[in-house]
């Protein structure tokens, strides 16, 4: 068996270790997502204040992205996003944090935008993105559940740190994918929408 074809059997294997670990982070976002639309909708607890406030400080970033050109603002996007994911990794069980306010930013877009626009807007790159995202969040995860079983046992299971590094690899290459797609598609449609 080469090298290639035991590397991605390993990573299938790794999904199918993990896969409560990654139903569990698409289900915390995907639950986060649907409360923080009806929240910010019926501005519940002031959430639609709260994303206002969030997207008014973004705005210079935004505007800053506006001028760029296409390869320029996707490198600026897939530098951003594998930062993102990289923290993802490193906080381990904190990384839900970044999950839910990543469903949060996508809330208000969603309920700021009419469905055509949102889904024009989001569709092309967050099919790569949103699933990168709950990837680099299930490997944390996982890193944690290991350094639990490690603390607990005495004894360091590396089977978790493999899984949780084949796992992070998959969500880099759909970060990727999903930054030269936002820089280009997206980004066009965007402008076009403006």
């Amino acid at each position: 068996m080469s090298k290639k074809v035991y590397a991605v059997l390993e990573t299938f294997y790794a999904f199918k270790r993990q896969k409560y670990i990654i139903y569990a982070t698409t289900a915390i976002f995907l639950i986060s997502f649907i409360l923080s639309y009806y929240m910010i909708r019926y501005n519940i607890m002031g959430f639609e204040d709260f994303g206002n406030t969030i997207f008014q400080s973004l705005a210079p970033q935004f505007e800053q992205f506006r001028n760029m050109g296409f390869i320029d603002l996707t490198i600026a996007i897939i530098i951003n996003n594998l930062f993102v994911i990289f923290l993802n990794l490193v906080l381990t069980i904190f990384s839900l944090i970044i999950l839910v306010f990543n469903s949060f930013v996508l809330a208000y877009v969603a309920s700021i935008s009419d469905l055509p626009t949102f889904l024009l807007l989001v569709v092309p790159h967050g099919i790569f993105e949103i699933p990168g995202f709950i990837l680099s969040s299930s490997a944390g995860i996982i890193v944690f559940i290991g350094i639990l079983r490690w603390i607990k046992d005495s004894k360091f299971h590396k089977i978790y740190l493999q899984d949780a590094l084949r796992i992070f690899v998959v969500s880099v290459i759909l970060i990727i994918v999903a930054g030269i797609i936002e820089g280009t598609v997206t980004f066009s449609i965007a402008k076009s929408i403006v």
